[in-house]
């Protein structure tokens, strides 16, 4: 019997990447852009009204890090597809990969799926977007430079009833050098934004790295540098809005980034 196939012709490819040529040592990745879902699948039997929220993508991402990749001069990766498709920052045997439920709304398309179709989500979406990635990385090793890896996420203002004071939180483990300076700066520079040390979750708590699978997989595993950074969905819900705030953050992050110590290579 031939393997499931998911993605049909007039089906978006699973990414794009945004100024292919460039040559800064920045690579800005944007892993749940994306709002797409395989004409096969529907929109796996969630509402109208539930495709337009957080559960299928970052909110002003995609907005944000275009912008960012532009001024920063940035190989720019956009992912096509929702997270309720294939999470492609989650790894693939965990099971909100592909859950069946999200924040507290029943995904229906993704329940009792078959082995042969979460192979095609992972041989398809999955796989295509890491590798590509990981590619670009090892393009920059292999010519003796060190890559920056800046990966764009956005929050949710309020959660299980609890609101959520941060407009930008910087999440990291003890690997990540330019975390601690970049809270600096954004404090510094920002006194009337709240800055999220790890927040609205952290890195550092038991299973929490297992939200960052796309930097754990492609940079930290190479030992390069990067910086995870998330931003409040009602601070980027305009493209207006998105601009002002990847500005407040780009300024800091051109701060930080003079010191060449942070483009350094991992042991």
């Amino acid at each position: 019997m031939s393997d499931f196939k998911l993605l049909q012709d007039g089906d978006p490819s699973p990414f794009r990447i945004e100024n292919p040529d460039a040559d800064s040592r920045f690579v800005v990745i944007c892993d749940h852009a994306g709002q797409s879902f395989p004409a096969r699948l529907g929109q796996l039997g969630i509402r109208d009204e539930d495709r337009q929220k957080h559960i299928t993508y970052d909110i002003g991402t995609e907005e944000v890090g275009l912008y960012l990749g532009e001024k920063l001069n940035a190989v720019t990766f956009i992912a096509h597809y929702s997270r309720l498709v294939a999470d492609v920052n989650r790894d693939p045997f965990r099971f909100d990969f592909v859950p069946e439920v999200s924040d507290h709304i029943p995904v229906p398309g993704n329940k009792d799926m078959s082995a042969k179709e979460l192979r095609a989500r992972i041989n398809e979406i999955y796989k295509p977007y890491q590798f590509a990635l990981g590619d670009c990385l090892q393009s920059f090793l292999d010519r003796g430079d060190a890559p920056f890896l800046l990966s764009i996420h956005s929050f949710t203002p309020e959660m299980d009833g609890h609101k959520r004071p941060w407009e930008i939180g910087i999440l990291w483990t003890d690997e990540d050098r330019a975390a601690p300076p970049m809270l600096d700066a954004l404090r510094k520079n920002n006194p009337g934004l709240t800055i999220g040390d790890n927040a609205p979750y952290s890195l550092k708590l038991h299973g929490g790295r297992d939200y960052s699978n796309t930097v754990e997989l492609q940079a930290r595993a190479r030992g390069i540098p990067s910086l995870v950074v998330e931003f409040r969905q009602d601070t980027v819900d305009t493209p207006e809005k998105a601009v002002k705030m990847a500005d407040i953050f780009l300024e800091s992050l051109l701060e930080v980034m003079r010191d060449e110590d942070l483009y350094r290579l991992s042991a």
